[in-house]
């Protein structure tokens, strides 16, 4: 039997709150859950929302200020399709073989009936939609414009099967391929206002009906570009890669607003998050090699905003380790889902409400690989991948990351991240980098 509704819960949104919070799943319960609403950025990372005052971004410091903020979060990987299916399937993304974005007619897509979050809402009676970026199958074992329903979501709405630039269409946030309900048609609409329309519609079209709604935007990825009015009113950014990159941002907050205003906080559990790090590095003086675009699994690579806001969830800083990876598991937990989460996530629900007993993460890993591979066919082992990154981050603020290249060792480095945010100064530690490296063994 899970917990009673605390009491925390009536003091932020009074008699509503114990009206719309349900903690036994199944529809039999006269009780409705929580709404929930997951939104992905793309590619913008702490930095840009936090620590740039050129980027205005209103929406998103208000929801920030009301919720509670993670410090350390990160996602699997440096790349989308790998973070994206850890989310959805609540598991390492290598058990589906995939380390690098899925492109168009790679050897796997992601098994169709491999349980996912959506099915865990769909099972405790939501109704649930994606909308916007997909890049979770390559076409392979079913067709693109299927994909979403087939892993579990009953609607999708304004979403894209890759990157806008291998969309049908011209492959521009002004001209892209669009997929909704199995049905793919070319837009001139603005992806990033087309995409935060149809959540909004489809919300507001299932009002009163539990609702699980993933919004993923296309925004910042590229195809840089300056934002439109009247999403964008800034300055003429000229050309320049970073200001682009910043009035896609401001776009993007714009549009987002428009959503998140017909969210109600007493009864919706909004999570935003971001499939990996910033695509545009930081200006100087941040180092070339230490920048987001680097290869490897870099800290400005797979360290990422979060922020979770819901009745009964105190704002402000947190300061535990948290993955991805564990979003099922955490709601899993605050909801009750039906299916539960696979168990490569670590609830974080004690950072979030005062009565879980969910203990803290400890440790998590990231990584990145090429190429892709089927799993069924068997896993290649290091001497098959062209590239290997892999990264074992401590709660105590430690860090092991080890490249490979063609199966050959080519960097490894031991780093304390209090004091080298940046990963500029390496440790000299055998002691401490073995216990790191025992960690990163269990991932071969």
């Amino acid at each position: 039997m899970r917990s009673p509704v605390p009491a925390l819960l009536l003091s932020v949104c009074g008699a509503v709150a114990l009206e719309a919070f349900q903690f036994e799943p199944g529809p039999a319960l006269p009780l409705r859950p929580l709404d929930v609403v997951l939104v992905d950025l793309d590619d913008v990372g702490t930095f840009d929302l936090e620590d740039d005052p050129t980027v205005a971004t209103p929406n998103l410091d208000a929801f920030r200020a009301s919720s509670a903020r993670f410090a350390r979060a990160y996602t699997t990987g440096p790349v989308c399709s790998a973070s994206r299916v850890s989310a959805l399937l609540g598991v390492y993304s290598r058990r589906q073989g995939i380390g690098r974005i899925i492109k168009k007619g790679d050897p796997n897509d992601v098994e169709q009936d491999a349980p996912t979050l959506a099915d865990a809402f769909t099972r405790a009676g939501y109704r649930t939609c994606k909308v916007g970026k997909w890049h979770l199958s390559a076409g392979v074992e079913y067709p693109l414009e299927d994909a979403p329903e087939l892993l579990g979501f009953e609607f999708a709405r304004a979403v894209a099967s890759h990157n806008l630039g291998a969309t049908a269409g011209a492959g521009t946030y002004f001209s892209w391929g669009r997929i909704d309900d199995g049905v793919e048609t070319v837009t001139t609409e603005y992806a990033t206002a087309a995409q935060a329309r149809a959540a909004r519609e489809w919300w507001l079209e299932h009002e009163g009906e539990p609702r699980f709604l993933w919004l993923s935007f296309t925004a910042a990825h590229a195809p840089f570009h300056e934002a439109p009015a009247p999403y964008y009113t800034g300055p003429p950014t000229a050309g320049d890669g970073r200001l682009e990159f910043e009035s896609m941002i401001e776009a993007l907050d714009d549009r987002l607003g428009t959503v998140l205003e017909v969210l109600d906080p007493c009864t919706t559990l909004v999570v935003v998050s971001c499939d990996n790090g910033s695509a545009m590095p930081p200006p100087p003086p941040v180092p070339v090699f230490a920048k987001a675009g680097a290869p490897g699994v870099t800290e400005l690579a797979i360290e990422t905003p979060l922020y979770v806001r819901g009745p009964g969830i105190r704002p402000g800083a947190r300061r535990q380790l948290v993955s991805v990876l564990d979003l099922w598991a955490t709601l899993e937990e605050l909801l009750g889902l039906p299916i539960p989460a696979p168990t490569d996530g670590v609830s974080f629900a004690g950072a979030l409400v005062p009565w879980s007993s969910a203990p803290p993460r400890e440790w998590l890993f990231a990584e990145r690989f090429f190429p892709n591979y089927a799993p069924e066919l068997g896993e290649p082992g290091p001497a098959g991948f062209n590239a290997r990154e892999r990264a074992i981050v401590r709660a105590d603020g430690w860090k092991l990351r080890v490249d490979e290249t063609g199966g050959a060792e080519a960097f490894r480095g031991l780093f304390h991240l209090p004091s080298d945010p940046l990963e500029l100064a390496p440790v000299d530690d055998p002691a401490l980098e073995l216990e790191l490296q025992a960690l990163l063994d269990l991932f071969p």
